[in-house]
């Protein structure tokens, strides 16, 4: 049970330091945005349109990587023991750390463009369940897959 608990810890470790990862990369690229006034008066698109913009785009991005990530992990927990019993707890891993990633770079963008826009708590609730099964799903399969 120690292993399986140690097992869970360190998937969710490790999605949760991608997630900050994107998320700290996201922040600079609101900063980025701003600083060099591509949301200028000239531009097409009016600043804080910009900004809530490149922060939707840069949450997708975070979003659509947790099933990758998973996968990734989900492969690398396969070759170190790969059992039915061990696809499972790294499903549960993967749905744990997905859990974790996508909330927190969340709140990371959040902070960099002000709490502008962005979705609300329950929609955000919903799309890291519907997220977090697929990448239980592909972590699991994937561990099971490099026997």
């Amino acid at each position: 049970m120690r292993q399986n608990i140690k097992l869970l810890g360190r998937i969710s470790l490790t999605m949760l330091s991608v997630g900050v990862g994107l998320a700290i990369t996201s922040w600079m690229l609101m900063w980025w945005v701003g600083a060099n006034e591509l949301a200028g008066e000239g531009s097409l698109i009016a600043g804080d349109a910009l900004l809530s913009l490149a922060s939707l785009v840069a949450l997708l991005v975070i979003i659509m990587s947790a099933p990758i990530v998973a996968g990734i992990v989900g492969v690398f927990e396969g070759l170190r023991e790969s059992s039915i019993v061990k696809g499972l707890w790294v499903s549960i891993g993967c749905l744990m750390g997905t859990a974790v990633m996508i909330p927190v770079a969340a709140i990371v963008l959040g902070l960099a463009t002000s709490g502008s826009g962005g979705p609300s708590a329950l929609e955000l609730v919903t799309i890291t369940g519907l997220v977090g099964l697929a990448s239980a799903f592909a972590g699991g399969l994937s561990s099971q897959m490099t026997d």
